[in-house]
């Protein structure tokens, strides 16, 4: 139906009453990236152009409000037909209504495709800093991604997730490991042991960027007293939600 419109000639930057254009109501809600291939190409093919940078009445482009939607394809897609980095401005918690504290396999599923979106923006050029992976560590706790894992489970669930992350682990992209997550492999996981899973490899998934942010902040916190090695070795023991704390502390004494 959209594609008739638009080869009827519906005006696709006509904002609607909230002053949101389609493409920005598009991308809050694709899943998938399908409707915004969709609707780019069709006005591609009518040489009509869309504003695909355009901010809307909130001051957020289109592909801000995929992040904030935690919508990694819908992101990809926009990517892929010419979304600017450069002006991009990383959303906060707070922006975000996507998930709340949602289901087991849906939390694993946004710990995912959080880190997707990242690798996505910083493939087109974007620099991240220490202010935006403050933010993408709020994200992780809103959405209950740093739940205790210090609880007993089973030798066989140990080994489920020990199995399961080593497959992750030989996926090329952090897209690849949402497929994965997403795949009949994680639906097979017994139904007592889905929890357990997925907290266990919530915790494995996000460790390498947790520990990676925390790294200068926690020397800076020592002021630099000990070498990197003992501090790799220190944060080692760390939880992610530990790691979360020391650059909450270190962006305290910044401000």
């Amino acid at each position: 139906m959209v594609r008739s419109l638009l080869r009827q000639g519906a005006d696709p930057n006509l904002a609607n009453a909230e002053g949101l254009p389609p493409l920005h109501l598009i991308a809050r809600r694709d899943v998938h990236g399908d409707m915004i291939r969709m609707f780019l190409s069709t006005n591609e093919e009518r040489q009509q152009t869309v504003g695909i940078d355009a901010r809307d009445n909130s001051g957020r482009t289109a592909l801000e409000w995929a992040v904030t939607s935690c919508l990694p394809l819908a992101a990809k897609s926009l990517l892929k037909h010419g979304a600017n980095v450069s002006g991009f401005v990383f959303p906060t918690p707070s922006d975000s209504d996507y998930l709340g504290r949602g289901s087991s396999l849906t939390k694993l599923t946004a710990a995912t495709g959080l880190l997707a979106i990242v690798e996505l923006l910083e493939a087109r050029g974007y620099e991240m800093g220490r202010d935006d992976a403050l933010k993408l560590m709020g994200f992780f706790d809103k959405y209950g991604l740093y739940e205790s894992t210090d609880f007993s489970t089973s030798k066989d669930v140990d080994d489920l997730v020990d199995s399961l992350f080593e497959q992750m682990a030989k996926k090329r992209t952090y897209i690849d490991y949402l497929k994965f997550v997403s795949s009949y492999k994680m639906r097979k996981i017994p139904y007592e042991s889905m929890e357990a899973c997925s907290v266990r490899l919530c915790e494995k998934i996000l460790t390498k960027f947790c520990r990676d942010w925390a790294l200068d902040p926690f020397m800076e916190s020592l002021h630099y007293r000990l070498p990197i090695v003992c501090c790799e070795m220190i944060m080692e023991k760390l939880k992610n939600k530990d790691l979360f704390n020391i650059c909450l502390a270190a962006a305290g004494r910044r401000s």
